[in-house]
């Protein structure tokens, strides 16, 4: 029941949802290293991908449980995850993330220690 309440609710065609899931895992991916050291950005990115790609947390969780054991039907959405993937790290690569590293508020140093 549960499961066909989050195919209702995304919608029925599966190319579709498996499109857009494949642009969540490749951007959850990316910002995943870019914000490996920093959690608290790395949840917000997530979870803004997450309403960008209209999926909650529970939903990709409903989906990884019904495609378990039936990695054929996965196949897929991991060459369109690879493809997506492999063009952010290469704009990431063209067009470098650069930000200056700032302390966290209230650890007492300043931005001049990070530089």
């Amino acid at each position: 029941m549960a499961i066909w309440l989050v195919w209702s609710h995304l919608g029925t065609d599966r190319e579709a949802i498996n499109d857009r899931f494949a642009s969540l895992y490749a951007g959850t991916a990316v910002v995943a290293e870019l914000y490996r050291n920093e959690p608290e950005r790395f949840v917000r990115a997530r979870d803004s991908l997450c309403r960008l790609y209209d999926f909650t947390p529970q939903a990709v969780d409903l989906l990884k449980q019904k495609w378990r054991g039936r990695e054929e039907e996965w196949y897929p959405i991991w060459v369109a995850i690879k493809r997506k993937t492999d063009s952010l790290n290469q704009y990431f690569k063209d067009h470098p993330v650069s930000h200056p590293i700032a302390p966290k508020p209230d650890s007492g140093l300043a931005p001049a220690d990070f530089q």
